[in-house]
């Protein structure tokens, strides 16, 4: 059962990283199409505020991920890791709703 936890744990993080990798490539082209002004008005703040939530969403899941690294006890562990769960798909959520604001804006130029 320890075994499944810490391979669990591990799958997690992994997960995070990638994640936040993703996140942080989606929200340098959002930022380039706003400064660019490719994405202008609505679309200029609809997009920024996607990236200031998104580098939201990247700070709370590297404190979760490091709240799992250093969890103690089933029961911590359990619970850190069901965040880091919980912060990837958030992040991979805007991450995609930002690539789809993306794809609008340059189908539109």
């Amino acid at each position: 059962m320890m075994f499944s936890k810490d391979q669990e744990a591990g799958q997690a993080a992994a997960a995070a990283k990638g994640a936040i990798k993703k996140a942080t490539g989606t929200n340098e082209e959002a930022e380039e199409a706003i400064s660019s002004g490719a994405a202008t008005g609505a679309d200029a703040k609809k997009l920024a505020q996607h990236v200031g939530e998104q580098k939201a969403g990247i700070e709370a899941t590297k404190a979760a991920v490091g709240a799992l690294a250093g969890a103690k006890g089933k029961d911590a562990k359990e619970k850190a890791l069901t965040e880091v769960n919980k912060q990837v798909g958030l992040l991979n959520g805007h991450t995609k709703d930002i690539q789809h604001q993306l794809n609008k804006i340059k189908k539109n130029q």
